[in-house]
């Protein structure tokens, strides 16, 4: 008996399942048993009403003619006779008579207010044939035997119900221990073990004629075959996870292993990072299925040069690696590899001559470990496809610039966020009255160490890390917010420009903020965004929708540096720009060469034709003002009127102007750089 109570009382407590178990069956017994408890102390009261509404009607038919007598006769110590014998009858409680006027003869009993059932019946006497009512008899019956008889009632099921549930549920659980739970604690233990051990193995479970056929057995033979399924997938993946599956070549695991084991064997060796030039060209003109061809053909002809001295690998799209033994020229391994690509690819009769660029690094002499490898031949891999050579060799040099652009990076975004920017200002003129008609915000950069850094090296790096949008939405803040300062010294409105990156436009986030930073300013400037027509090359249909979007909030879009991109008149007749700034490279010289004053000339009669303002930027001479007024070029800007300036410079040149009559502009005027 104890043992199996034990039992029990491990099952209870020892798993998760039994306890959840237990708890579940308890609950629902409990619930059960409440529920039918109520539904039979609902039917015991209710037929405990019926029963004494019997009774009550029993003293009606009983007892009410001969009370009638007594009252008539008007003997009430025959009638105080009758009242004690009904007040003793069980549950009625108060009697009384009263009179045809409403008056008590007399009452026995005790009078509850609450919780008592009433009736009253007339009494009447029949004199000479004729009946007249000589008053009421009223009887109430209080209801709290009734309470006290379905209390014990409820009390005497619940403890009986709650020793049957709990008797039960034990010898429920006792079973599911008995025929389940060990069964499973068993296989779980032998799943636990065979698992440390990471080798190949089957359940086993002893088999009776009882047990043959059961559930149990049938899971054990379930977890064997699953067991035998997933040991020949492993192998198969294991064969997948060391391999490249389209090419065959080893992937950048293998690499990875055979890098390690050169680098602890201490032998002199080469690493190089291959990358097919202009690849994507073959998947966007022919397919992703033709270019995945390519690289398949690519492969075969590297597993050519695969022996035990020289290592391939893919390391992923069209970038590919390789090992070379021993301390042999550069050149030697470049021209080996080089070789492998001097034939032209066949696909659909199609001949392809492609090109590759190899980074090349050395072990020991340029690194060290693995991770150093990988990185060095990377940074002269992208060194070769910048400067469209063959082959490169690691230099020093060129991770000192990679480190250099990474460090870059993080200190402009921590510039961002600890507001180190600023903005300068230059003004644009109108060429027909020779007055300040816009200005145009440029964002600056004092770096602690470094002193001034260009806008054109450090805006790459904030695209790169993504927190372009949040300068463009600083930069569009604190230009309208320096002009509020400036609006009170102004004798008229001023255009306001600022510049944004071609990552603004596909981003539909900038949209939202812009709208959240121009409802904070009622009355904002003709707000001019300036971007490059390169920039709406890389996807004019989302940029187009987005410049739509932003016009309707007020906007106005100008094509910077306009001349020296690629841009078709097609997609600028559709974008919703308003103004095109001709390229200062064209300003500068137009003097002297007929082909740039031609470039000009040719842009301004374009855009008129199209009604679009032009903006001459680069203007540093009187002379190339002087062309820029006669070819109706709106605006001009540049040096021979003002350099970029701070917003405190340009606010005082504006109070000067409240004093005096001369509205002209010119760089020693203002100017603070």
């Amino acid at each position: 008996m104890s043992g199996v109570l034990r039992r029990i009382w491990q099952s209870l407590f020892r798993g998760d399942v039994s306890r959840v178990f237990v708890i579940l069956i308890l609950l629902f017994s409990t619930a059960i048993t409440l529920l039918l408890t109520g539904l039979q102390l609902w039917r015991d009261y209710r037929y405990e009403l019926n029963v004494l509404d019997q009774r009550l009607e029993q003293v009606r038919i009983s007892n009410l003619e001969s009370i009638s007598q007594s009252v008539w006769t008007y003997n009430l110590s025959s009638l105080e006779i009758q009242l004690q014998g009904l007040v003793r009858q069980q549950d009625i409680s108060f009697i009384s008579v009263e009179d045809g006027d409403g008056e008590t003869l007399l009452s026995v009993g005790e009078n509850i207010e609450e919780d008592a059932l009433q009736q009253s019946y007339a009494l009447t006497y029949i004199h000479r044939d004729s009946p007249r009512l000589l008053g009421q008899l009223h009887v109430k019956a209080s209801l709290q035997g009734i309470y006290g008889r379905l209390l014990n009632t409820f009390v005497v099921i619940l403890i009986t119900q709650a020793v049957k549930t709990f008797l039960v549920s034990m010898f429920i659980i006792y079973l599911f221990d008995r025929m389940l739970m060990r069964h499973l604690r068993r296989l779980v233990d032998q799943l636990g073990e065979h698992y440390s051990r990471a080798k190949p193995f089957n359940i086993e479970r002893s088999v009776t004629e009882f047990n043959k056929e059961d559930e149990l057995n049938t899971l054990v033979s379930s977890l064997n075959r699953l067991q035998n399924t997933i040991e020949t997938e492993h192998q198969k993946l294991e064969l997948l996870a060391s391999f490249d599956s389209l090419t065959g070549l080893p992937n950048r695991i293998q690499l990875k292993e055979t890098l390690d084991a050169r680098i602890q064997a201490g032998q002199p060796f080469w690493l190089g990072i291959l990358d097919v030039n202009d690849f994507k060209n073959i998947n966007d003109t022919l397919g992703h299925q033709s270019g995945d061809q390519v690289l398949y053909d690519i492969g075969l002809r590297l597993k050519c040069l695969q022996t035990p001295h020289c290592f391939f690998a893919r390391l992923g799209g069209d970038e590919f690696a390789c090992v070379f033994d021993g301390d042999a020229p550069a050149r030697t391994i470049a021209d080996t590899i080089l070789q492998k690509f001097e034939a032209p690819f066949l696909l659909h009769a199609v001949q392809l001559q492609l090109s590759v660029s190899i980074g090349l690094v050395s072990f020991p002499d340029q690194a060290s470990d693995a991770q150093q490898l990988m990185k060095f031949a990377d940074i002269a891999m992208y060194h070769c496809k910048k400067s469209r050579s063959e082959f490169a060799r690691f230099d020093p040099q060129l991770d000192e610039h990679s480190l250099n652009n990474l460090t870059l990076m993080t200190d402009a975004k921590q510039a961002l966020e600890n507001k180190q920017f600023c903005l300068h200002y230059q003004t644009q003129i109108d060429s027909d009255t020779g007055e300040v008609s816009g200005l145009e915000a440029l964002i600056r950069w004092q770096h602690p160490t470094q002193g001034f850094i260009s806008p054109d090296d450090f805006i790459p790096s904030l695209e790169l890390s993504g927190d372009i949008n949040a300068l463009s939405c600083w930069v569009l803040e604190q230009a309208l917010t320096d002009y509020e300062q400036l609006k009170p010294h102004l004798s008229k409105p001023l255009a306001l420009s600022i510049n944004i990156s071609a990552l603004n436009l596909l981003e539909e986030r900038f949209l939202d903020s812009v709208e959240v930073i121009m409802q904070r300013f009622s009355e904002r400037p003709q707000l001019v965004m300036e971007i490059t027509e390169n920039a709406l090359m890389s996807d004019p249909e989302y940029a187009c929708t987005m410049m739509q979007a932003l016009v309707k909030h007020g906007v106005e879009f100008s094509i910077d540096d306009y001349g020296t991109g690629y841009s078709s008149l097609s997609y600028l007749s559709r974008l919703p720009v308003s103004e095109l700034k001709i390229d200062r490279s064209f300003i500068f010289d137009m003097e002297t060469d007929l082909r740039h004053f031609t470039i000009v000339q040719s842009t301004v009669q374009l855009a008129k034709s199209l009604d679009l303002r032009t903006v001459g930027e680069g203007c540093e001479t009187a002379i190339s003002s002087s062309i820029l007024k006669d070819l109706n070029c709106d605006k001009q800007q540049g040096y021979f009127f003002s350099r970029p300036v701070s917003m405190e410079a340009l606010i005082s040149y504006f109070q000067s102007l409240e004093d005096s009559d001369d509205t002209s502009l010119s760089v020693e005027l203002i100017s603070d750089e």
